[in-house]
This record gives C-alpha cells, sequence and structure tokens, in this order.
C-alpha cells in the first residue's frame, strides 16, 4: 500500500518508502511479543484524514524505523503536505521517550529545524490577528514584568544588523512623532496604564493614580505630594509649616499632627 497521489514526488526517498511499508507488511508483526513498535499511518492522518481509522492503513514499525519514515516523507511529499510532514517530523525530533534509543545527528537536526522555521515563517506572512486574539495576548501581557535577563536578550538579539529595519529609511532613528502622536503615547502610559503603577496617592484634593503638577495650586511639586502621602505617620513640623504654601494655608494647629491626619496617605493595589 503506497502513496500515490498529486501531493507525491516518485523520487529515490519514495521508493525506499514503499519498501519499508512492504517489507514490514510481510512480517506480520503485533505489539505483543519482545520488541517495542510504535504504531504508523501509511497515509498519514493529518495529509488524509478519512483514513485514520483503517486498519490496512496502520502498520507498526520500530522507533528507529518509524523516524526513517517521518523523515522520508518530508523528502518525497509538496506543497501543504511537505509542511504538515515537517511538522510531525520536528515534533519527533523534539520528543523524548525511554523507548528510542536512536540518535538523532547534528545535520538531521539542522536542517528540519531550519524547514520548520521557514514553514512557521509562511504561515505567519500577512496573517492578521482578530481583535479577540488581540484581547487575549494584551490581558496575558497585562501586569507581566520580564526579567533582566529577558531584557537583555531581547536587547541584544536587535541591535544593529540583526534588527529588521537596520539600514532601511524613515526608520524610527530619523523619524519626528506629532504632538499628536507624543500625547498617546503619554496617555498610554499614565497612571493604571503603567507597568509600574502600585497603587493610589489619596489627598484632601482626590484620589489619583499617579500625581501630576496641576493637582493643587498651591502644591506645584508633585514629589512633595508623594512624600506626605506615602510618609503618613512623619510629623509636620513648624518650620515645615510656615516654609510650604498648602500647609501655611491650614489652621496652625496642623503642628505637631501626621500628613494622615490632614487627609494625605498611599492606598496600594
Amino acid at each position: 500500500m503506497c502513496i500515490n497521489t498529486y501531493m507525491i514526488i516518485k523520487n529515490k526517498y519514495y521508493l525506499i518508502y514503499c519498501n519499508i511499508i512492504l517489507k514490514v507488511k510481510q512480517e506480520k508483526r503485533t505489539k505483543k511479543g519482545e520488541i517495542f513498535y510504535e504504531s504508523h499511518h501509511i497515509f498519514p492522518k493529518s495529509i488524509y484524514p478519512k483514513y485514520k481509522k483503517i486498519k490496512r492503513n496502520i502498520i507498526l514499525l520500530t522507533p528507529k524505523e518509524h523516524y526513517i519514515c517521518h523523515h522520508l516523507l518530508t523528502k518525497f511529499t509538496t506543497g501543504k503536505a511537505k509542511s504538515l510532514m515537517i511538522f510531525a517530523f520536528w515534533g519527533m525530533n523534539n520528543q523524548l521517550t525511554l523507548n528510542r534509543q536512536y540518535k538523532i545527528t547534528t545535520i538531521i537536526y539542522t536542517k528540519i529545524k531550519q524547514y520548520h522555521a521557514n514553514e512557521i515563517s509562511k504561515l505567519r506572512t500577512g496573517l492578521k490577528h482578530t481583535q479577540k486574539t488581540k484581547d487575549k495576548i494584551s490581558k496575558a501581557n497585562t501586569g507581566k514584568r520580564r526579567s533582566e535577563i529577558f531584557k537583555k536578550n531581547r536587547k541584544e538579539a536587535m541591535l544593529g544588523e540583526k534588527n529588521p529595519n537596520f539600514g532601511k529609511p524613515g526608520t524610527w532613528t530619523d523619524r519626528k512623532h506629532t504632538q499628536n502622536e507624543l500625547k498617546k503615547m503619554s496617555e498610554s502610559h499614565l497612571g493604571e496604564k503603567n507597568y509600574k503603577f502600585i497603587g493610589y496617592y489619596v489627598t484632601p484634593f482626590g484620589k489619583y493614580p499617579s500625581i501630576k503638577r496641576d493637582i493643587h495650586p498651591l502644591c506645584p511639586d508633585p514629589g512633595t505630594i508623594r512624600r506626605w502621602c506615602k510618609d503618613v505617620n512623619r510629623i509636620i513640623s513648624a518650620s515645615a509649616y510656615r516654609q510650604n504654601m498648602y500647609l501655611n494655608s491650614l489652621n496652625e494647629n496642623i503642628i505637631g499632627k501626621t500628613f494622615k491626619n490632614i487627609g494625605f496617605w498611599f492606598e496600594p493595589m
């Protein structure tokens, strides 16, 4: 039983595959003996799903024979069938079991890895994610913090000639953002949207995910408000009362109280 369709090239690899199949069929193997066998679909189930459960399409091969047959299948198939056989063979090269004692050479592994990468590239070229998929990706990455090793490797992988935009005109290196783009970029990193967001600053003027300069006209320094919110048990001294415009606008009896007493504290996530 040999494959004979438009997806097949009848080359020497095809003939070797057919000879292995014919030889094995004559032996009438069973799984009840001492020799370990793996089931193999003569007509691969990924290409011919309708033959998946037909008994005469299934034979028993040793792990080594099984590996060789899948290697051969990548060499005499074409088009989509070849892509499917490359994926199957790549999976076999990365599958470790106790019964598979054969050695995988570096030449075979390198070639199949390159073939697999090329097929993945073809599948993804021009691929557009649906909004549902984009939302899932966004949700999975929200709040995720990358390790320093990951950041370093990512940076090195995009340096110089490794960057896909290297040497191309009109890239980020010589492009100036419009004011509208700069505004959007800034807003996309404010408050809760920022990956460093850890909580809210509670003040007498309101509750804020981040502190801006325009929160209160008498408190122009956002750093000061952040310190008051985080150091809530700090005592308000007479000198601080006289020097700060906002504190000076309040009643003098706040001297000796804490910043939490006058409405400043930090609320973590």
